[in-house]
């Protein structure tokens, strides 16, 4: 009986061995890699971000829409993580904006500077070759406020709360420029470090979403993209 149950715990801490480096194994990418190679741990790489058309957020009323004819990076990198997922960080600047309101177009407070944010490549749709960059803000919950100004009852700050995702095109690939794309349709479920977050945007108690694509380059003009190992 002492040697049976010997073996069964043998057996047991056998296959919870296993079971936990299954998991280790399992908690890999999408990484950053640059020039043929993935990014080392705690390597980070500038990176430029300008939008390509215009940069969006849509939302329900009494702020139909903000759109901004340009958007940039400022301060943003990309930065290895070892054998965790691939994240990167910065903020976006966003000018020639106006609103459209239930009162018409209205005047917004230039420019529109989002708060410090945080990304990691994630997975979506449970893809394996579906890579997004998770955006949230590195404190607190809003990404942005836009200011209304001079439209009567509708003038105010409103705030944009929450997290989005943007896939990153193409995939496998390395190329001098990438692009960041926040679709018509938002991505609602990716999957980060073996967890599932639900990417959300709101205005108060209502939905919002960004609809825009970014052109992404190095500033070294290095070949970049992301992969899967």
């Amino acid at each position: 009986m002492v040697r049976t149950r010997a073996a069964l715990l043998g057996t047991l801490a056998l296959l919870l061995v296993s079971g936990v480096t299954t998991s280790t194994a399992s908690a890999g990418g999408p990484y950053w890699h640059v020039g043929g190679a993935r990014l080392g741990q705690g390597v980070a790489k500038q990176i430029t971000l300008q939008v390509k058309g215009a940069f969006v957020i849509d939302s329900a009323s009494p702020v139909l829409a903000t759109e901004c004819a340009s958007a940039v990076s400022e301060g943003a990198t990309i930065e290895g993580q070892g054998q965790s997922q691939g994240q990167d960080k910065g903020r976006f600047k966003l000018t020639k904006c106006m609103a459209i309101t239930e009162n018409g177009l209205c005047t917004v407070e230039e420019p529109i500077t989002t708060s410090q944010l945080k990304s990691h490549l994630v997975t979506f749709r449970g893809g394996q070759k579906k890579y997004a960059d998770l955006f949230e803000p590195q404190q607190g919950v809003s990404i942005l406020a836009i200011k209304i100004i001079a439209c009567g009852t509708l003038t105010g700050i409103y705030k944009v709360d929450g997290s989005v995702a943007a896939e990153f095109l193409p995939a496998e690939v390395e190329n001098q420029e990438g692009l960041f794309n926040f679709p018509l349709i938002p991505i609602n479920e990716v999957f980060l470090e073996q967890q599932t977050k639900k990417p959300e945007l709101k205005i108060g108690i209502k939905k919002a979403e960004i609809i825009a694509a970014f052109g992404a380059r190095l500033a070294t003009n290095e070949r970049f993209g992301v992969f899967g190992t």
